[in-house]
């Protein structure tokens, strides 16, 4: 007998909580049952199929009028807390955007807050997801590589963000390369121990006035494997994200992909395309896989896979690394 599809409601109507809407939409056994937008916009859900699916204000309202089990929050960060709050004091499901909040130990308390709650309450770190990551971290764990020597992660964006979008986003750090930290735990199965930043103003733009641009992150395992990070806000070549890790028994690369597979070549030279223009056509796949998991662990088929203790985790590691550029040191977690 087949199970009733999940009903599900996703709060905020930006770019990310649009591509969570039409995912989930089309997930199999998953029902999108609303929108909640204090803005009420309905065109973008009528050019994407969706103009059945009804839009509502606050989310309290969109639980109780759909009788949806689980919520997606994918808003902006700063009110991430408190609607995990609301939806749990619905008793509802969650799967929610990372960072969950921009301060570790407010994770930590939400999480000792909610510890009694019997649902899900995941947390959007997408790239664990990823087909090419997840086969590097299967090769790790499973020590095909034997010991770990390095990790190198290079995260660029393709452009650099809007001029509204710097002041909530909490910063480089923990809005950019929290997904990092976040991955180096996810491949490892260990903490970061050590971190030493350098960051940098060099896109000259007025909105970047407020925050970083070019990060470089030296980091030490807690095994004692050493880790480089480096990320920049603007490429203009594409979404540069490779991972490579390198052990004692060979070493596995993730490359970037590319915008298409046709390549050329003529007396002048080879021509390749540029990596894919950005997050969502990049890893539309590992978000979709990561909804099918959120749908499992509701049903119970699967532990959770992100939790708010992995958040926490991370976001530990973001703010020794805004720690060093403080002080210009090394510092241990």
């Amino acid at each position: 007998m087949s199970m009733s599809p999940i009903g599900i409601v996703v709060v905020g109507a930006g770019r990310i909580g649009r591509m969570h809407a039409q995912i989930f939409a089309r997930a199999p056994g998953a029902r999108l049952a609303g929108i909640v937008d204090r803005h009420g916009r309905r065109e973008w859900l009528i050019e994407a199929g969706l103009s059945q699916v009804p839009v509502f204000e606050s989310t309290t309202e969109a639980l109780e009028a759909t009788s949806a089990e689980a919520a997606v929050i994918a808003t902006s960060s700063t009110a991430h807390v408190e609607l995990i709050r609301e939806v749990t004091a619905a008793k509802r499901h969650v799967l929610c955007e990372k960072p969950v909040a921009f301060d570790s130990g407010q994770i930590t308390a939400l999480a000792e807050e909610t510890r009694g709650f019997s649902g899900v309450i995941q947390v959007g770190y997408n790239r664990r997801f990823d087909p090419q990551f997840s086969q590097i971290r299967d090769a790790v764990q499973g020590g095909e590589l034997g010991r770990i020597y390095l990790y190198r992660i290079v995260n660029r964006d393709p452009l650099r963000p809007p001029a509204d979008f710097i002041p909530r986003s909490g910063g480089m750090l923990a809005d950019f390369h929290c997904h990092d930290m976040d991955m180096l735990r996810f491949l490892s199965g260990d903490e970061v121990a050590e971190i030493h930043a350098r960051g940098a103003q060099l896109i000259a733009d007025e909105a970047m006035r407020d925050d970083l641009d070019a990060v470089v992150l030296s980091l030490r395992m807690a095994d004692g494997a050493l880790a480089g990070v480096d990320g920049l806000r603007e490429t203009n070549c594409g979404y540069d994200q490779r991972i490579e890790v390198v052990g004692e028994q060979g070493q596995r690369c993730a490359q970037n992909i590319p915008a298409h597979f046709v390549a050329g070549g003529s007396p002048a030279g080879s021509l390749h395309a540029n990596p894919r223009p950005d997050f969502m056509t990049r890893y539309r796949e590992s978000f979709e896989i990561q909804a099918r998991a959120f749908l499992r662990a509701v049903r119970g088929e699967c532990e959770c896979k992100v939790t708010l203790a992995d958040a926490a985790a991370a976001m530990r590691a973001v703010e020794a690394a805004q720690k060093s550029l403080q002080e210009n040191r090394a510092v241990e977690i």
